[in-house]
């Protein structure tokens, strides 16, 4: 009988992914389900495509990394897998399952079930730094060479350090670009007196100002136009949702510059001379690198496709499962 994985889904509060043994794609959707009057209607896309009808309510199953509703988790992911085709090849999955940044015990289970039920047979849950972790070169990483990794999530932000022995240090900081998103949306509501929603409030900051490449620094500038809740169409001056954005960065800071207070001298030593390896997908902003090198003084260095480093991770596991035959 084969015991080992079939699938990897990367399960997050924003985007969730899903990766296959058979196939090399990379599968995803947004974490939303749609439904009226109690009755599920749709899930990811298709469901973001009914945002503006009144009548249906938009569900998170996640909120800030941690499950907010169990059967609508479990009706995201059974909808998601069933849409694919490898579904067809596998009738009850075994599964790695990233379950975002929490450390939150009651958690883990709660996604344990909510994946078993919905399409497992056997579960494997794995946390954000043990999927980043299986995408270092391990021969590499020692002690006196380790790896710092600083990944900003949608409902939280991982830091770690690794060494050839596997995470040596790690924090979990339960703010990340969900946080973000209520910033904007109350910045935007004490300018305009307009609530807009969580969902423009996604794209707004990932289009805010411009990107000079040639500094690797987000330029502040001009409007923004958004959408209310009402889809009436109005405008806010790029700086004011500056403002909402460096007051949610300067709250992750702080609790990165107090990681790093806490550190053994030989390490905080090695971080004086290596950089962060930063990573993220709703909270990660082209630009932001720059800001975080000037408020922590120390180096950043963005990794490829850092919305898919989970998942690659993910990826990788599978892949060396496979090669274990």
């Amino acid at each position: 009988m084969n015991l080992l994985p079939h699938i990897g889904i990367d399960f997050g509060t924003y985007k969730t992914r899903i990766v296959s043994k058979y196939s090399t794609e990379i599968y995803e959707e947004p974490t939303v389900v749609a439904a009226k009057d109690g009755k599920l209607l749709d899930f990811g896309q298709a469901a973001l495509a009914s945002k503006n009808n009144l009548s249906v309510e938009i569900i998170h199953p996640l909120q800030n990394g941690e499950i907010a509703n169990s059967q609508i988790g479990e009706a995201f992911i059974y909808g998601f897998y069933k849409s694919l085709s490898i579904s067809s090849k596998i009738f009850r999955a075994k599964v790695f399952v990233s379950c975002s940044t929490s450390k939150s015990e009651v958690n883990k289970q709660a996604i344990h079930e909510l994946v078993k039920t919905s399409i497992g047979s056997d579960v494997f849950l794995l946390d954000t730094l043990t999927s980043i972790l299986a995408l270092q070169d391990k021969e590499k990483l020692s002690p006196q060479n380790p790896c710092f990794v600083l990944h900003i999530g949608a409902g939280n932000t991982a830091l770690g350090i690794f060494t050839n022995q596997g995470v040596a240090f790690s924090m979990y900081i339960p703010f990340g670009g969900d946080y973000f998103d209520k910033l904007i949306q109350r910045q935007v509501y004490a300018v305009t007196q307009k609530r807009i929603s969580l969902f423009d409030c996604q794209n707004i900051k990932h289009e805010i100002g411009t990107l000079d490449k040639t500094q690797n620094e987000r330029m502040w500038q001009g409007d923004v136009q958004c959408l209310s809740g009402e889809t009436e169409g109005i405008k806010i001056n790029s700086t004011e949702i500056k403002m909402a954005m460096e007051k949610g960065l300067n709250t992750i800071a702080d609790d990165v510059e107090w990681f790093i207070a806490g550190l053994p001298d030989d390490f905080a030593d090695k971080l004086k001379q290596k950089s962060f390896l930063l990573s993220g997908g709703c909270g990660y902003i082209p630009g932001i690198e720059k800001w975080l090198t000037n408020r922590l003084g120390v180096g950043i260095t963005v990794v490829p496709e850092p919305d898919k480093v989970v998942i690659r991770g993910i990826q990788k596991l599978l892949s060396e499962q496979i090669r274990a035959q």
